[in-house]
């Protein structure tokens, strides 16, 4: 990155930004500007003049900072400035509410005069922020100008201070930021990541320099004067503050160059946007000739490699990881074993730490997961490398045939008490996310009173439901599994992914895999692998888990008519429990 380069192209497009703002709605863009601009004035003001008022009326006479006022109208002087304060701080808020309002007018009539058709259900929210940032940006520069003109009368020697520590600010940011290598270097990275810090730190020096710049004639007995000195302190700190302000607007103002221009510009087509993790930087880090070396290295850590390894690119079978084919040849060219490097962003981290949760209390073969040779982290994503079996998913008459087999494997692992501690702490059951609170959205769609009265019947009986379902026994859910993500290990198989377990009741679970309307006879397979599934009953309770776990999704979906018929299935099925109130003993 180049900061002076890109300093001058985001100086550049925020004249065309103004310019096409000017033509579109010139008034609104010059109201905006300058309301802002004389906003940032009147809050300085407002704190600035009760300070004068504290001085005045706390001092026995009449100080010589103030020499415009005689001591007969002392009082006088305090009562004016206190409403001068009060007009300022009143001025501010009303100003501020005006350039939100005029911000909002001329957005929408720039996005209508470059755009016929919407380009997404939010546009009209963002061309005003778009608008006011713009504009927000210019006051600001504007503010600064007029501060530094000030300051040339007040306090030429803090204005000197404050432009070269600025300029040393500058010059040191662009050198940190010089180059493009991937991954960034250590300081590069830091800043970056953390830009809001990193400018707070040093704005936060320049102005505690400045204090003492600003102190330095009352030190050196050189007639201070204590109006200019306070006046001089808020202007270094509004200055720092709109600078800041700049740096960091203009960062996500240029980051957001390929949605903000659609937005202002008639020729300039709005580009669909590739998943977040697909950035330049990943990119450069995992091209072919790169993840070949990194990759080769990760796996000769841990496992002997003898002949050569080809990393290839993969198409995802799950979300939020990208993944990596690793083929490993032996000296005749022959493929001898498969590995799988699957690559997680950061806001993907979380799918790994569960993972790491799940497997703190079970061993992996025990749930197919396959082994895990190593893992690293490259640039700030983190990279695992597993078996990877044959490599190829299966068919879907094959993964049919598998299937329930796979998941009678899972079932009878009984949780583990500390898992389901683990996890209670976290997430919510089935049983404590089927609340009132979500039900009741259904008031909405009962129009007619047989609907009100199954809606009516179906509350006041949720808690006997609910103790029911909590009754069932817990089998983990992996959502993943599919044909897509399950790979043949000679044998055996292997399940490539368990990142998004969930613990379900057996009902829920079943539902959730497909499994309802067969649930009375894969129950019987299940019985003799738990001792709790010996004493479940599908139609007694595990139905009315099935049939929860399907309306808990059809309200979330809003498919509020199908929960309707979804409690009038399970009034049909359960009639002892919604109608009479009187339910027999769970079986479970």
């Amino acid at each position: 990155m180049q900061l002076f380069r890109e300093t001058l192209r985001f100086g550049y497009w925020t004249a065309r930004i103004l310019r096409q703002f000017l033509r579109v709605r010139p008034g609104s863009t010059l109201l905006t500007i300058a309301s802002t601009a004389i906003a940032r004035i009147t809050r300085i003001l407002a704190f600035f003049l009760p300070l004068k008022v504290i001085l005045l009326a706390g001092s026995p006479g009449v100080p010589r900072y103030f020499p415009f006022v005689s001591p007969d109208a002392k009082t006088e002087w305090i009562v004016g400035l206190t409403v001068a304060a009060f007009i300022a701080y009143g001025l501010t808020l009303l100003l501020q509410s005006a350039t939100e309002r005029w911000s909002f007018d001329a957005g929408r009539e720039i996005l209508r005069g470059a755009n016929q058709i919407s380009l997404h259900g939010r546009q009209e929210e963002e061309a005003r922020s778009v608008f006011a940032r713009f504009s927000g940006v210019i006051a600001s520069g504007l503010f600064i100008a007029l501060s530094a003109l000030l300051l040339t009368w007040l306090n030429p020697a803090l204005l000197g201070f404050i432009s070269v520590s600025v300029s040393l600010l500058y010059v040191f940011t662009a050198w940190a930021l010089r180059g493009e290598a991937v991954p960034p270097p250590r300081l590069k990275g830091r800043i970056q990541k953390n830009l809001n810090a990193y400018l707070g730190l040093f704005s936060t020096l320049i102005f505690f320099g400045a204090f003492v710049v600003i102190l330095a004639p009352f030190l050196l007995d050189r007639g201070g004067n204590i109006l200019i000195a306070l006046l001089s302190v808020l202007l270094t700190q509004q200055i720092l503050g709109n600078l800041s302000s700049i740096a960091k607007t203009g960062t996500a103002l240029q980051a957001s160059r390929a949605r903000i221009d659609p937005l202002v510009y008639p020729n300039v087509q709005l580009q669909p946007r590739g998943p977040k993790r697909a950035t330049p930087a990943f990119q450069v880090v995992f091209a072919k000739d790169r993840r070949q070396r990194q990759s080769l290295a990760a796996l000769a850590r841990v496992e002997p490699i003898d002949g050569d390894i080809n990393v290839c690119w993969e198409d995802s079978t799950f979300r939020g990881a990208n993944t990596l084919h690793i083929v490993q040849h032996d000296r005749s060219g022959r493929p001898i074993r498969h590995y799988q490097q699957q690559i997680f962003s950061p806001a993907q981290f979380d799918l790994l730490e569960n993972e790491a949760v799940l497997f703190q209390h079970v061993p992996r073969e025990r749930l197919k997961a396959p082994r895990q040779y190593t893992s690293f982290e490259d640039a700030g994503f983190r990279c695992q490398i597993y078996a990877y079996g044959d490599a190829t998913p299966l068919s879907k008459k094959k993964f049919r045939d598998v299937r329930d087999e796979l998941l009678r494997h899972i079932w009878a692992y009984r949780p583990a008490q500390g898992l389901i501690r683990s996890y209670r702490g976290s997430r919510a059951m089935l049983h404590q996310r089927l609340t009132t609170k979500l039900c009741s959205r259904l008031n909405m769609v009962t129009d007619t009173p047989e609907e009100a009265e199954i809606l009516d019947h179906w509350m006041a009986y949720l808690p006997e439901i609910r103790k029911i379902i909590q009754k069932q026994p817990l089998v983990l859910h992996n959502p993943d599994m599919n044909r897509n993500t399950v790979v043949r290990d000679g044998e055996d198989y292997l399940i490539m992914t368990w990142g998004r377990w969930v613990l379900e009741p057996l009902g829920a679970a079943m539902f959730l895999n497909g499994l309802y309307s067969k649930g009375s006879e894969f129950l019987e397979t299940l019985r003799p692998l738990r001792p709790d599934f010996r004493k479940c009953d599908w139609a007694a309770d595990l139905r009315i888990a099935a049939l929860c776990g399907q309306l808990e999704q059809q309200i979330l979906r809003e498919q509020y008519k199908a929960a309707l018929g979804t409690i009038k299935v399970i009034r049909s099925h359960h009639p002892s429990i919604t109608e009479s109130g009187s339910s027999r003993r769970a079986a479970c």
